[in-house]
């Protein structure tokens, strides 16, 4: 995954996950990481996410706290994967196709790839997402052509198929922390990150104010995502590499000062 030619500026992907998940360590570049937070015990979050103190100081899933920083770990019974591209086409008009994958969330459908393009609209205008079989029905009178190929960017949850084929943790289970006592490490300060854990449905440049990123929230489900909608909460860094379908890691690079608008 992630080869990289010899005049492309992005760096390589060292991972070989069949299911790009969580952070990828190999490329991080992390100064501060203290493992010694305390966990909630009802606390589910997944490495690579935005993470939180609560009233109490445990740590938590971020969504309107101010941030502390990424969780390095998992403490989960659920592990969800990332498709950035994955190209799809209708044969017909109001005909349906499926998805690679069911149990999606945060999707979207452009016109061309690397987020770009015309973005289609969901709900029955131009397709309307069946999200837990992941199919897709065409709306004959939207703006998708027909036998043209069109990309599809969403999450997914991992079946325990999927998890049986991948592999789990050294103790053969989803949770690293509750095993380390609940302890958590957290990610305080980093040059850079690469994780899979953003919200598959925005845009991510690595100019103007799409550059920047900010902590998702429960309005929109997405709490502890990194997000590039700044209605969503706190900002937290910049893109520092997109997201692309042979490597679907978000890179960021925390801190900093928002891109301003025009």
């Amino acid at each position: 995954m992630g080869a990289v030619g010899l005049n492309s500026p992005r760096l390589g992907s060292f991972q070989s996950d069949i299911f790009p998940r969580g952070l990828d360590l190999n490329r991080s570049i992390i100064l501060q990481d203290p493992g010694v937070w305390k966990a909630a015990d009802a606390a589910s979050f997944e490495a690579g996410m935005l993470v939180a103190q609560d009233a109490d100081g445990f740590i938590v899933k971020c969504d309107g706290l101010p941030v502390l920083g990424v969780a390095k770990w998992n403490k989960t019974s659920l592990y969800k994967a990332t498709k950035v591209d994955e190209p799809v086409s209708f044969p017909l008009a109001a005909s349906t196709i499926s998805l690679k994958k069911p149990l999606v969330s945060n999707f979207q459908l452009r016109s061309d790839p690397g987020f770009a393009g015309t973005l289609y609209t969901g709900g029955g205008t131009d397709y309307t997402l069946n999200a837990t079989n992941g199919t897709l029905l065409h709306n004959g009178a939207g703006a998708i052509p027909v036998a043209t190929t069109v990309y599809a960017s969403y999450t997914h949850e991992l079946s325990q198929a999927d998890l049986d084929f991948q592999g789990r943790n050294f103790f053969n289970q989803l949770d690293d922390v509750s095993v380390a006592d609940g302890r958590i490490a957290v990610i305080t300060q980093a040059t850079q990150l690469f994780t899979t854990q953003y919200d598959t449905a925005q845009v991510y440049t690595l100019t103007g104010v799409t550059k920047n990123l900010y902590c998702g929230g429960a309005t929109a489900g997405l709490e502890g995502l990194f997000t590039s909608d700044p209605a969503e909460g706190e900002f937290v860094g910049h893109v520092i590499q997109v997201p692309t379908a042979d490597d679907p890691f978000l890179g960021v690079r925390l801190g900093g000062t928002p891109v301003a608008v025009p």
